[in-house]
């Protein structure tokens, strides 16, 4: 993989995006095997963009559960029996 441009970030410094080289990994033409996904840094912490999609994915409910309310939320607590 080559090192892709830096963007920047307004909360954290630089962004640093890793581009896929085609030459690596590659799915073929039977699409069994992927490459990598891409990733990218954030405040020097390498971040997965599959693995962050998946996760907003998985808590997209529980955003939707919560109060919208920001001073109910400040009390609002999610109990799990």
């Amino acid at each position: 993989m080559s090192e892709g441009k830096a963007t920047p970030n307004p909360n954290n410094g630089p962004v640093h995006i890793k581009e896929e080289d085609p030459g690596e990994g590659g799915a073929g033409c039977d699409g069994k095997k992927k490459g990598p996904s891409p990733s990218f840094k954030i405040a020097g912490i390498n971040v997965n963009a599959r693995t962050l999609s998946i996760g907003l994915e998985e808590l997209k409910p529980l955003g939707e559960f919560m109060p919208k309310d920001p001073e109910i939320q400040k009390s609002w607590r999610f109990e799990l029996k």
